[in-house]
């Protein structure tokens, strides 16, 4: 199964968070338990399938290769679905990641976006919004979206 995933990432330099969005499209319907791991330092504050909320259980210590500081979140899927939305916040730091006023740094092993726990392929399109002023480096920017 394919899935492709749009993260809108909201950086808030001034307190060192980020607030963040994240849409999964599946290729087709999925009606099982679907769970990921997500840094330890995000709280996750809204979850839905195709709109309908769902009900969602953290645990602790998840452990993954090269990613430290992990929380297992687990989501009872109110039906079946093929978009299924997160919203989550938090600070992130370390690994190479770090908010601040004149550098921000942002690499995908500290964990800052979901990972999936299957061995699902996921296409990922981050979108970065908060960054103005800023020198963009590896990354491109959308003047139409200002992300």
């Amino acid at each position: 199964m394919d899935v492709m995933s749009w993260i809108k990432l909201n950086v808030d330099t001034t307190h060192n968070k980020i607030d963040v969005i994240v849409k999964f499209i599946f290729s087709r319907n999925i009606n099982e338990t679907f769970s990921f791991g997500l840094g330890n330092m995000l709280e996750v504050y809204d979850i839905s399938c195709n709109q309908f909320p769902c009900t969602w259980e953290t645990k602790d210590d998840l452990e993954l290769p090269f990613r430290l500081g992990l929380q297992q979140i687990s989501v009872d899927l109110p039906m079946e679905c093929n978009v299924i939305e997160l919203r989550y916040s938090g600070k992130v730091n370390g690994w190479s990641t770090n908010i601040g006023p004149d550098c921000v740094m942002l690499n995908y092993y500290s964990a800052w976006y979901p990972i999936f726990l299957t061995k699902t392929r996921i296409k990922y399109n981050v979108e970065i919004d908060g960054l103005h002023g800023f020198q963009l480096v590896n990354s491109t920017y959308d003047e139409d979206k200002r992300v």
